[in-house]
């Protein structure tokens, strides 16, 4: 059974499904949105302090998250591409 949208999940098992590097320190709810849940967490990497932004889709509303994904994807994919055009671009910082 999925969590319900309220409950907080074990944050430290959800970041190992992806490539975090360094020490969990800790993580709580962000923000107050009304579709998705957000979460802050902090890892120590080498001795600074690095805050990450996870996000819980609500499949009550987006009912085809790998469709979704794909989308954020290609999206991501165009915008990569248009900004690394411009002279100067760090594609790191102006795209997902």
């Amino acid at each position: 059974m999925s969590p319900s949208p309220t409950s907080t999940p074990d944050l430290i098992e959800v970041c190992r499904h992806f490539p975090l590097l360094g020490q969990f320190k800790g993580g709580l709810p962000y923000g107050s949105g009304h579709i998705n849940d957000t979460f802050c967490v902090v890892f120590d990497q080498a001795g600074t302090r690095v805050r990450t932004i996870l996000q819980r889709i609500n499949q009550r509303v987006f009912k085809n998250v790998p469709f979704l994904m794909e989308n954020i994807s290609r999206v991501s994919a165009h915008l990569t591409n248009h900004v690394s055009g411009q002279a100067g671009a760090d594609t790191s910082r102006r795209v997902l």
